[in-house]
């Protein structure tokens, strides 16, 4: 499930005006491509465009789930190494 789906800010998503989607699916896009921080001339734009839908309390939960996304994939990440590394030591 998409981290937006748990948030505040996916009523604001479902009902984007046609421009909006536009621009979505532009940041979306350029994401896909890998590109270089200083080559994506959407991302600013987009924010732009979304700072004037979004709450503050909207980036807040943003943020705090981002965030969070971020922590349980690292201790995943961690967790994998240390079974691998237990793995190895047992042959």
């Amino acid at each position: 499930m998409p981290i937006l789906a748990n948030l505040s800010l996916w009523p604001h998503l479902q009902t984007l005006l046609p421009e909006q989607q536009t621009w979505v699916y532009a940041l979306l896009d350029e994401d896909e491509q890998a590109l270089e921080p200083n080559q994506k001339s959407v991302r600013p734009r987009a924010i732009a465009m979304l700072s004037q839908m979004f709450t503050q309390e909207d980036w807040k939960m943003l943020a705090n789930t981002a965030a969070e996304e971020m922590a349980n994939g690292l201790l995943q990440v961690g967790h994998l190494e240390a079974v691998a590394q237990y793995g190895s030591d047992r042959l």
